[in-house]
């Protein structure tokens, strides 16, 4: 990440950033960064943007939180529960709150909400299988319910406290296999403490595999981790400085090899061919990426093999917005979360009804003062998403339909 701190570069500042670059191994991904920039700034006529199909976004916000209180539209609405993290099965909602983040909390279809159980420090992630057992991730430690709630155990421990799983690193294979991703920002000593561990369970989470082989290749942690249905294989993006992707179609899961049949294959070689992706949607009729160059130049690159790529630029005043999160609906429509905290450039949720060909501008923001996140699943064609005031720390709750 090329920091507010020296994103303009000059004489004075030139050394102490080339000496932190260097250190935080980012070198390969500032060399990306100057020929992406170069290039929008002297060749952009010549550039594949992403095609929007709006002017002016349907919603603008310029101040904080309370801001959406004046705002009226049939997509959005403020939700009464102050849910933080929502996973969502048929007609019962599971969640933490904002001012209960400790515990998990259960909604059935009538609104009605009980408490459950109170792990005594904050969730941090949640995940339901395809046989209903219930995954928690809290302080490091991931602890499984097999009885839809009611009681938890252990069942693994990270490498770190910190340590957690996302939406998009946790993920079960059509052979019922369970696999996740580690995810942690660990910083020793100017430089990154490594956590991009693969673990692994044959018996729904009774048991945990552990592989670190990325540590000979990255610095870092993962960002994707998921089973493409329609391809039948594994994809995995990590943040390391060359931002790889990996595809894996073999039961291999401790090693690197030479083809996607034989254990994790790696697509890019170099950071300028683009990997490292943070979001993912598989349509009905490809996958499709967005990159996280924070401060630099962020693309959404859609793929029906992994083997052919195409990639579009986000334009200015978003193209500095890592695409953090994306969903797609049951009827269809991808929606893709903007977000950049460190200037005043906008951020942006938006959404495609084409599987990624052109793109609706739906919600604009001032990332400097809020901070949207989308926080659930997606659930038929609605998903949750949590507004955090920047200047006053007030959280809300919404829900987007579409």
């Amino acid at each position: 990440m090329i920091t507010k701190k020296y994103s303009e570069i000059n004489v004075i500042n030139f050394v102490p950033f080339m000496y932190k670059v260097i250190r935080a191994n980012k070198a390969e991904e500032f060399l990306s960064f100057l020929i992406w920039e170069f290039s929008w700034r002297f060749f952009k006529k010549n550039i594949n943007q992403i095609k929007f199909n709006n002017t002016v976004s349907d919603l603008i916000v310029h101040g904080g939180v309370n801001d959406f209180d004046a705002i009226s539209h049939v997509k959005l609405q403020k939700n009464l529960i102050d849910f933080n993290l929502v996973i969502v099965d048929h007609y019962r909602i599971l969640g933490s709150r904002v001012s209960s983040p400790t515990k998990l909390f259960f909604q059935d279809s009538y609104g009605n909400i009980d408490e459950g159980f109170d792990f005594g420090s904050v969730i941090d992630s949640i995940f339901m299988d395809s046989r209903k057992n219930i995954f928690v991730c809290s302080e490091g430690m991931v602890f499984r319910s097999k009885d839809l709630g009611l009681t938890f155990e252990k069942v693994l421990d990270f490498s770190s406290v910190e340590s957690k799983f996302l939406f998009e690193t946790i993920t079960e294979t059509e052979n019922n296999e369970l696999l996740i991703g580690e995810y942690a920002n660990i910083e020793k000593d100017g430089k990154w403490v490594f956590v991009g561990n693969v673990y692994v369970s044959y018996n729904e989470g009774d048991t945990w595999n552990k592989f670190d082989f990325l540590k000979k290749y990255i610095n870092k942690h993962i960002h994707i981790l998921k089973w493409i249905n329609q391809l039948r294989c594994l994809v995995l993006t990590e943040g390391d400085d060359k931002k790889s992707i990996w595809i894996n179609k073999s039961s291999n899961y401790s090693s690197q090899s030479i083809n996607e049949k034989s254990g994790w294959f790696r697509l890019n070689k170099f950071h300028i061919q683009k990997g490292g992706y943070t979001s993912l949607v598989e349509t009905k009729e490809n996958i499709v990426l967005g990159t996280d160059y924070y401060q630099g130049t962020n693309f959404i690159v859609s793929t029906k093999d992994f083997k052919t790529f195409n990639s579009v630029v986000i334009p200015d005043p978003y193209r500095r917005s890592a695409i953090f999160r994306m969903l797609y609906l049951e009827n269809e429509t991808i929606w893709a979360s903007l977000y950049n905290h460190l200037s005043s450039n906008r951020s942006l949720l938006m959404y495609s009804e084409d599987l990624g060909k052109s793109w609706h501008k739906f919600l604009e923001y001032d990332g400097s003062k809020i901070k949207i996140s989308m926080i659930s699943n997606s659930i038929e064609n609605h998903f949750y998403i949590l507004l955090e005031d920047l200047v006053t720390n007030e959280f809300k709750t919404y829900i987007i339909s579409h």
